[in-house]
């Protein structure tokens, strides 16, 4: 019971420096992050291997969100961003689609645009897509390849050992009060092995909460939510 407690403060504490670790790294590590990643995928709609050597740089990444958005590494919905940051990105975006599509800059000075204008657009275009990843995936969320990595090494929840507190999930949910605090057991198929963690949740002035591992085997914090 001890080693799940300590656990569980280790994680909220380290909650905490992996999103200052994301916003002042993430924008040293974005411009290496094809040769960080390799093209091998190692869980399918989660994450490419890294290379051994730089697995703590790759941590920072955010490799899930290509599967769903290919050719992106970022989701491309409007609601995620600040507006002046995605009305850059769809603008570069459009601009590439529309006319600017070509191969390489070669190819555009043979159709006649100039080479200052070729490579201030290829600036304009990096630092959209720069912006958009840094945002979701340096700002927004936090080291997401890390905790995809931890997701695996946890494994899936198969059941628990003991609980105090609410009988059940859903009396919680409905009665906007109380609190449930679970030791759970999960198998890694990827360490072929066991292992309990606790998640404890709990409305408090109607206002819902949660700390621990969920189901997927993922940590989550959510603090003050209406729900």
């Amino acid at each position: 019971m001890l080693k799940q407690i300590l656990l569980l403060i280790l994680f909220i504490f380290f909650k905490i420096l992996k999103i200052i670790i994301s916003i002042l790294f993430f924008p040293f590590v974005y411009p290496f992050r094809n040769i960080i990643r390799t093209k091998e995928v190692w869980v399918v709609g989660y994450m490419y291997k890294p290379r051994k050597w730089l697995f703590p740089l790759w941590c920072i990444l955010n490799d899930s969100e290509y599967f769903s958005y290919h050719p992106y590494w970022f989701p491309t919905k409007e609601g995620y961003y600040p507006k002046f940051i995605f009305a850059f990105w769809q603008k570069t975006e459009n601009m590439k689609q529309g006319y600017l599509h070509f191969d390489n800059i070669f190819e555009a000075l043979k159709f006649g645009y100039k080479i200052e204008f070729t490579l201030w657009f290829k600036l304009k275009l990096y630092m959209a897509n720069f912006l958009m990843d840094y945002w979701f995936n340096g700002i927004r969320n936090s080291m997401v390849n890390f905790n995809n990595y931890m997701m695996m090494i946890t494994g899936e929840c198969c059941g628990y050992e003991w609980y105090i507190g609410c009988d059940s999930w859903e009396k919680l949910k409905q009665d906007k009060k109380g609190f449930r605090l679970e030791k759970r057991i999960f198998w890694s198929s990827y360490r072929q092995k066991f292992c309990k963690r606790l998640y404890l949740e709990f409305y408090l002035f109607k206002r819902w909460y949660q700390f621990g591992w969920l189901k997927k085997g993922r940590f989550e914090i959510d603090l003050w939510k209406n729900k």
